[in-house]
């Protein structure tokens, strides 16, 4: 969500850790032995489950892990998790990714960070997300029926060469098309869509992008609406982006039925209150209120598409300027609540093409490694939601700082490292490969969430405070805002 605005509680309370459950303490645990993941890997479709990667050295380590039984039973713990490894919660779903913009790892940066960068890339597994204009790219049709790919070529090769499966976002249209002389690129402009009776160059575009790239399977039609709102109305113009991305869906599916399409990639966006919303919805909890013009979107775009394979959303855990409801981490449960209205109302496997849940950089006064254990429980929130695909956009990170971004910058030669979150993401993205049961955990307190699996349990603290967790009969040291995968055995 690039103006960075954010988006009946469906999940009990707004606690850091996770459901409760009245469950004996696991057997016997230890600190899991990761592999390096495989690359190349494909995305089937969403009929077939999904791919799995073996997982990576953790790079995220919480502190000293030990299973002395005199010791855990004379250290008495800040935090005790329960887990029942015999009663399953659900299954997860979630591929994780990311979606490169303006700077990401590209040829004009130091090239032992860019080289870094790659290898640390090609650790993570999952999608690679790509827009054909803007965002790292140039004008890919200057010109009716001319076509300049170059930059997008670039990108594309980007993902081959470090694992990712590639996706790519539709948007956004030449200039030509939305009013714009032909053979030039106003980027003030970028954000507007085509006017109506372009809908079909646009549509030719794609198709064109379709040919050029037979491996890619995976689109997302347009970006957050750019340029569908009805200033009259004062609300989204779900109508003129509906016919624009039924034109794309028949276009694509014309070069290749086994394409995977979804739209409408609508933010939404939420409000502490209901004080001074134009429409307020009754999806609320603890974290806000939604508009409801977001939801609205989504029913009319379900009801009249021509077809979809998935439904596309993005949002943030944040409420409108900025603000989380009641704190960082109990805002996160919308995540989850919204999710599951998305799967529930629209039917379709929900992808999260942009989520966020801290600040862009650690300009906000944030450390990175608080903002690796926000990112980390907003993710487990949309794991917990069903969510299909969760993508963090702008991965690399600027000269402000890393924050929320996944590797640092690469514009300097020590750069291209895996950050907080990026260690954070490749170790819990392969500790949850879709397909992965779940079950019953239970932190006493709300300082710690956990997720358990039958193969391991996944700790976040929530606090600036060192604290020490018993699982079981093994005393885990989580550092301030640590995070780790401890496997059971």
């Amino acid at each position: 969500m690039h103006h960075r605005g954010a988006a009946s509680a469906v999940l009990a309370g707004i606690l850091c850790g996770f459901a409760p459950a009245s469950v004996p303490p696991a057997a016997a645990l230890a600190v899991r032995h990761l592999t390096p993941p495989a690359v190349n890997q494909a995305l089937p479709s969403h009929t077939d489950s999904m791919a799995q990667t073996p997982r990576p050295a953790a790079g995220v380590t919480a502190g000293n892990t030990t299973a002395d039984p005199t010791y855990a039973a004379i250290t008495p713990a800040d935090v005790v998790v329960t887990v029942d490894p015999a009663t399953g919660v659900g299954v997860a779903a979630l591929t994780t990714g990311v979606t490169h913009t303006q700077h990401s790892l590209d040829p004009w940066e130091a090239a032992p960070a860019v080289a870094a960068g790659r290898r640390a890339l090609s650790t993570l597994g999952g999608m690679q997300d790509q827009a054909i204009m803007g965002w790292g790219t140039l004008n890919p049709e200057p010109s009716p029926g001319q076509f300049d790919f170059s930059s997008l070529d670039r990108r594309v090769q980007l993902i081959h060469a470090t694992g990712g499966t590639p996706v790519l976002t539709l948007c956004c249209a030449p200039d030509w098309m939305k009013g714009g002389a032909a053979g030039t690129t106003d980027w003030s402009r970028l954000e507007v869509a085509p006017t109506p009776e372009h809908v079909r160059d646009f549509a030719e575009l794609a198709r064109q992008v379709a040919l050029r790239y037979p491996d890619v399977r995976h689109y997302l039609v347009w970006n957050e609406l750019k340029g569908f709102w009805n200033a009259t109305l004062n609300r989204w113009d779900y109508e003129g982006y509906t016919a624009l991305y039924n034109a794309v869906f028949a276009a694509l599916k014309g070069v290749d039925s086994r394409i995977q399409l979804g739209g409408p990639y609508v933010p939404l966006l939420s409000s502490a209150t209901t004080a001074g919303m134009t429409k307020p919805s009754s999806l609320r909890g603890g974290w806000g209120v939604l508009d409801q013009r977001g939801l609205d979107v989504l029913t009319y775009w379900r009801a009249h598409a021509i077809g979809a394979d998935f439904v596309v959303v993005d949002g943030s855990t944040a409420a409108l300027k900025g603000a989380y409801v009641p704190d960082e981490y109990g805002a996160a449960s919308k995540m989850a609540d919204l999710t599951t209205w998305v799967r529930t109302h629209i039917g379709l496997p929900v992808w999260w093409a942009e989520w966020y849940a801290a600040p862009a950089s650690n300009t906000a006064g944030w450390s990175d490694q608080r903002s690796a254990s926000t990112l980390v429980h907003g993710l487990l929130q949309l794991v917990r939601g069903g969510a299909a695909a969760a993508i963090t956009w702008q991965p690399e990170g600027g000269s402000a700082g890393c924050g929320s971004c996944v590797w640092t910058t690469a514009a300097t030669a020590t750069g291209g490292q895996l950050s907080p979150w990026g260690l954070a993401l490749r170790t819990i993205s392969h500790a949850l490969p879709p397909g992965t049961v779940m079950v019953a955990a239970h932190a006493s307190n709300n300082d710690v969430d956990a997720l358990a699996t039958r193969q391991s349990i996944i700790l976040v603290n929530c606090t600036p405070r060192t604290l020490l967790v018993a699982v079981g009969t093994i005393r885990v040291t989580l550092e301030p805002y640590g995070v780790d995968d401890v496997a059971l055995r």
